[in-house]
């Protein structure tokens, strides 16, 4: 992609909401635990998946969307297997949320926001289907991962994705 085409203000407010959510960590670790070494573990992680992200971020905006359009629905399809995996592994504080990969923890539902939303995108962009097959077909697209992530049980995830769907169909 190139540089010029970047929405500067949408990065903007993308780097500042990051940089609000690390300080946000470290002032809640900092009151939490006491501990300078803990607290700055806190921080850190957090810091690490922000460039981790912002990577991931570049990567993703050199890809041609055509080449997205292609991947939507495997990793679609690929989010579903894990929040039915995710079911099945041991509970943590009295849900099944998390997929312990070694010292990162995945949580598959954040995941699946991302993804069910470019697949309502896509749908929703295509020229030749009635406004009622949007509709079905965008409510079945949402309705899967919103039970599985009710199963796990997140209220909050559910309603997120719900309201995002509402929001894209208006």
């Amino acid at each position: 992609m190139d540089i010029k085409k970047i929405d500067w203000i949408i990065f903007l407010l993308l780097i500042l909401l990051m940089i609000s959510g690390v300080i946000a960590i470290y002032s809640a670790s900092t009151s939490k635990i006491g501990d300078e070494f803990l607290t700055r573990n806190f921080y850190l992680k957090q810091l690490i998946w922000v460039f981790i992200s912002l990577l991931f971020l570049f990567v993703l905006l050199k890809l041609p969307m055509p080449v997205i359009d292609l991947m939507i629905i495997p990793v679609y399809i690929i989010t579903v297997i894990f929040l039915i995996l995710v079911l099945f592994l041991p509970e943590i504080k009295g849900s099944h949320r998390w997929i312990s990969l070694g010292p990162v923890n995945f949580q598959p539902s954040e995941l699946a926001k991302l993804v069910t939303i470019l697949f309502v995108a896509k749908l929703i962009s295509k020229p030749y289907i009635t406004e009622w097959q949007i509709l079905l077909r965008s409510f079945a697209v949402v309705l899967l991962p919103v039970i599985l992530i009710l199963l796990e049980p997140d209220m909050g995830t559910a309603l997120t994705l719900m309201i995002s769907l509402f929001a894209m169909l208006l």
